[in-house]
């Protein structure tokens, strides 16, 4: 079995000629990833509101109703406004006020509390979901009732407020006095529903980097499995065969080109004068030459032709053949040929197709004069 040896260098050149194709999949997982989120959300939004419907738990809209609260010390006077002790002593109060008001509330019979709020029955549990009580900095308190078909928020925010403040002289007799004002009312988004709210964006470029990597994974996996020459003297380095020269297809460079290099190898006219320069000297009087390899007839019949104008020989005889291994014909042209120049295409003609041609053209014992590169 024969081990054919890949270099890091030719991964990089065929990732850089399939480049499109890398893109393409990584648009296509891009558009794919933007699509199935936008679906996921739809069909998660339908849902919520068919649930809504049936569960008075969820929040109408995703909106609350907060009243926010401030707490003022009524007697707690220190020797000095300046002074860090009686800042230390200040915040300490108002923090014990704060958690008092916080387990006062977590302990009501909110059920009572909003009777007149409520257009249904509720468990102290369920209404512990509605109403929640927070402390944004020290001294403030800030309470929230969530918006529901079954729950007036307005009113029921009122209600804790009314019922806090019955609390206060309770409050007053285990920490300091003190006084609650209502610093403002207002209706807000709960957090939680603008996380929900999917970035398209962010699933686009999340599946545009995933398609990246599966496109260089896949074209990476492929050609180890099918090596094709990338390099132009790769096949002289596995064969031993001698470089006679190729044809850029373009006339600028691409960064493929770059990496692989482009020895011997010019522009159209250019390129087929190098390899005839390099084949006169090979060629003999009266010599038959074989043009074969992994190329279409055309193709390969055109450039040879252009290679046998620019050699200048009119007793060169020329035979176009395609791929030696599976056309009989050019198996019979080869035994009417005195030597043999294989033609073979960059990022296409695979390693070991060359090697195969290389055995059966030395078993008819015809030289092979050197490759060509298109």
């Amino acid at each position: 079995m024969q081990v054919i040896e890949v270099s890091i260098k030719e991964i990089i050149v065929h990732l850089l000629r399939r480049w499109k194709t890398i893109v393409a999949i990584a648009l296509i997982l891009a558009i794919g990833f933007a699509a199935l989120s936008y679906a996921n959300h739809e069909v998660l939004d339908k849902m919520l509101v068919k649930s809504s419907n049936l569960d008075a738990n969820n929040a109408l809209q995703g909106e609350s109703y907060e009243i926010n609260i401030a707490i003022e010390l009524t007697t707690f006077v220190g020797t000095s406004a300046d002074s860090y002790h009686i800042t230390l002593a200040t915040n300490d109060l108002l923090t014990k006020l704060v958690t008092r008001y916080t387990l006062l509330l977590d302990g009501a019979p909110l059920a009572d509390v909003l009777s007149n709020s409520l257009s249904a029955d509720f468990t102290n549990e369920e209404l512990k979901e509605i109403v929640t009580i927070a402390s944004p900095a020290t001294g403030l308190l800030a309470l929230s009732v969530k918006k529901n078909p079954m729950v007036n928020a307005q009113q029921a925010a009122r209600d804790v407020f009314n019922y806090l403040m019955e609390q206060n002289e309770l409050v007053t007799s285990s920490v300091t006095e003190h006084k609650l004002m209502i610093l403002s009312e207002t209706t807000v988004k709960n957090s939680d529903d603008v996380d929900d709210v999917p970035n398209y964006i962010k699933m686009a470029m999340l599946g545009f980097i995933i398609g990246l990597i599966l496109g260089i994974a896949l074209l990476t996996f492929l050609f180890l499995i099918k090596p094709t020459i990338q390099t132009p003297e790769r096949i002289n380095d596995t064969t031993g065969l001698f470089y006679l020269g190729g044809v850029l297809r373009k006339k600028h460079k691409t960064a493929a080109d770059f990496v692989a290099g482009t020895m011997r190898m010019a522009y159209r006219e250019n390129g087929i004068k190098l390899i005839a320069e390099n084949m006169r000297e090979m060629v003999q009087d009266g010599c038959t030459i074989l043009f074969t390899g992994n190329i279409e007839p055309s193709t390969m019949e055109e450039t040879a032709k252009k290679i046998t104008k620019e050699i200048h020989r009119e007793d060169m005889k020329v035979l176009i053949g395609s791929n030696i291994n599976i056309d009989a014909d050019t198996i019979r042209k080869l035994g009417e040929s005195n030597a043999v120049v294989l033609m073979e295409r960059l990022g296409v003609s695979r390693i070991k197709n060359i090697h195969f041609e290389k055995e059966r053209i030395e078993m008819s014992k015809k030289p092979i004069l050197g490759y060509v590169l298109i």
